[in-house]
């Protein structure tokens, strides 16, 4: 349904200041005896499927890809730092156990571009798979966190500092973990479909 805008009893409330993703804009909308003309309607009744269809597009070519974004430029600084970042006479970067945590990083982000291409290529393909669509935006969520905060860890003290980008990927990624539905609403769309026999095991 399209609400326009001035229509009587809409308007748009609070904006809300956001933790991370204040790219975007975030406002309550109020619908106080509101009344809609039937040709705002954009989905006729018994075409529920055809938006849950759209739903689970948008869900895995907006969020996702986004989470991959976040994540690969965060693994790029944190190499560019740990190179540039010298300390007792060598750079971070010689050290073994950091670059076995920049390697986790990097092994974390193909692991959900797989995922996520695997399951935008279902859908183009018109197989449909809320589970599929679901594990791949559940994954990319909780490993944009782990890389954005791996990558603040890896900076010290600059990680906190909001003169550099460490901590707002890691606020962007944590916002990520919500939008869409959380990554708990997933879980449970992900074991029901398991449960159902719609997922193969």
């Amino acid at each position: 349904m399209l609400v326009e805008r001035g229509t009587p009893g809409f308007s748009v409330g609070k904006h809300l200041d956001l933790l991370g993703l204040r790219g975007t804009g975030m406002a309550e909308l109020v619908f106080q005896d509101c009344s809609v003309p039937a040709e705002n309607l954009l989905l006729p009744a018994g075409r529920m499927k055809d938006l849950l269809h759209v739903l689970d597009a948008d869900r895995i070519t907006g969020n996702p890809p986004i989470c991959l974004g976040l994540a690969q430029a965060a693994l790029g600084q944190a190499v560019q730092h740990l190179k540039d970042r010298v300390q007792f006479g060598r750079p971070l970067a010689d050290n073994q156990g950091l670059q076995w945590k920049l390697a986790d990083m990097a092994m974390d982000i193909e692991a959900a571009r797989a995922l996520v291409y695997g399951a935008a290529q279902s859908i183009d393909q018109g197989r449909q798979s809320v589970a599929e669509v679901s594990i791949a935006k559940t994954y990319a969520n909780e490993m944009a966190v782990r890389v954005t905060n791996q990558a603040m860890q890896l900076a010290g003290a600059y990680g906190l500092s909001e003169e550099y980008p460490f901590e707002r990927h890691f606020r962007d990624a944590r916002g990520m973990s919500i939008g869409y539905g959380t990554t708990e609403i997933h879980r449970n769309s992900i074991a029901r479909e398991l449960l159902k026999g719609n997922y193969p095991v």
